[in-house]
């Protein structure tokens, strides 16, 4: 190693180290009790409170309670101890809190300051070591940080937001296994070929690494398409404009098409949902009314998903005066897709696809070839899925949403023996009602749920 890589490594281990204890003291081990919230001063008091509740795992906001039964007492975590009854603990939200500005440092900031760091090294030679000692640290903060806030405060109406960062805690301990494991160094086309990224460099693209999901502009991206834009945004102030009107079309629409769903049933208003299988009707009219409901909600899910990305563009452009050319669309189309290999592997967006292939696809192709790739890549997809519905509250059927995934990785198969088969690939009309109706039929029972 250089002389600044050993300066470097220490540093960064100490300061993480110093990170960690400061942060779970902030948290101090709290137990809330019917007299509100009360300290655990040891260990083996954690575990006795723990299981005190009927035999349940309560942990609450406790990470030395986490490391007690995950690491002293190898005690899983989704094990309810009396009733050997699955479930996930830390998607109980009367057992978690409403994070207040000093909750969002003590649990969310170390995970992104760990993140922020790995993005540095992972650019830099020779830091192989200290990315994989980093990673447990890694794994340990992103627990803490999903089993502590819970950001519906409560409610059960606002569940989503915990899904959704749940999710994006999941992304980002996904992609820190993946920089952990690397041996060639990451690099942005603001370096020079000929010279390896500096040390300030690195510090600077290590933003955009945090947020570049499909890896624009850097040499890893390799295999991930990115849509054409429609139109050359010359100036960040013309791309402002186009972001701007974006969003707010794609939120009328969104409102829109949320009230027409909301229109089938009036139990689609609460959080509990309701079926979208009418029996009151004949058969036709019932599985035609399914059918209209899961149209309109992969339209719903399609508009949240342009909202985010427009919304995420607009402050990246502003703030971290990104170029336009970094914020491509985020979708190809997929209305146009002919067959489920386009719509999954080009037209549908991409942003996840590095973590799935890397985590799944990977390790599957290495043991059943290319088949165990692709079945490999859709069950990681399949199982962050899964973890981000249990967190709403409600989850749904486990079986149901893996098959989801599952069913179209068997589709994607299908249309690879096909083209062996015949010698031509699925496409054209026939290629659209083929991609669609097994959308359709895969689809309508997640809805469903």
């Amino acid at each position: 190693m250089a002389p600044w890589d050993d300066v470097l490594s220490c540093s960064v281990l100490l300061g993480f180290a110093a990170l960690t204890i400061a942060s779970t003291n902030a948290s101090a081990t709290l137990h809330r009790g019917p007299g509100g919230l009360r300290p655990i001063s040891s260990p083996q008091a954690i575990f006795r409170e723990a299981i005190k509740d009927h035999g349940h795992i309560r942990l609450d906001n406790r990470p030395f309670g986490w490391a007690t039964v995950l690491f002293g007492l190898s005690i899983p975590p989704f094990i309810d101890i009396k009733r050997a009854h699955a479930r996930p603990v830390y998607a109980t939200m009367d057992a978690r809190i409403c994070p207040t500005a000093k909750d969002i440092v003590v649990y969310i900031l170390p995970v992104v300051v760990t993140q922020y760091f790995m993005g540095v090294l992972v650019q830099l030679r020779h830091t192989t070591f200290l990315r994989t000692a980093l990673l447990p640290i890694m794994l340990w903060l992103a627990w803490r940080a999903v089993s502590a806030p819970d950001f519906s405060c409560g409610k059960h109406e606002d569940a989503q937001a915990n899904s959704a960062f749940v999710g994006c805690v999941l992304i980002v301990f996904a992609r820190a296994t993946v920089w952990a494991m690397v041996q060639e160094p990451y690099v942005r086309d603001n370096v020079p070929k000929s010279e390896p990224t500096g040390v300030p460099m690195a510090f600077w693209n290590a933003w955009d690494l945090l947020i570049n999901l499909r890896g624009i502009s850097w040499n890893w991206s390799r295999g991930i398409h990115v849509a054409r834009p429609s139109f050359e945004a010359s100036s960040r102030a013309r791309f402002l404009v186009h972001a701007i009107t974006r969003t707010l079309f794609y939120t009328l629409a969104r409102g829109v098409f949320m009230e027409a769903i909301r229109s089938f049933s009036p139990n689609f208003n609460s959080w509990r949902g309701d079926s979208i299988f009418d029996h009151s009707l004949p058969v036709v009219p019932r599985y035609l009314r399914a059918l209209e409901i899961w149209y309109l909600s992969i339209w719903l899910t399609y508009f949240a998903i342009q909202i985010v990305y427009y919304s995420l563009a607009i402050v990246c452009t502003i703030v971290f005066f990104q170029h336009p050319r970094q914020w491509p669309p985020f979708f190809d189309k997929p209305w146009l897709s002919t067959s489920l290999s386009k719509f999954w592997g080009r037209r549908w967006h991409q942003m996840f696809r590095f973590a799935f292939v890397s985590w799944g696809g990977v390790p599957l192709k290495h043991l059943f070839g290319r088949p165990g790739g692709v079945m490999g890549t859709f069950l990681a997809s399949g199982i962050f899925h899964i973890i981000e519905y249990r967190d709403i509250g409600r989850g749904g059927n486990s079986v149901i949403q893996l098959g989801f995934f599952v069913l179209n990785a068997v589709g994607v198969l299908l249309e690879r023996a096909w083209f062996k088969k015949v010698g031509r690939p699925v496409t054209g009309a026939y290629g659209r009602i083929w991609t669609f109706s097994w959308l359709a039929l895969c689809g309508i029972p997640v809805v469903d749920q």
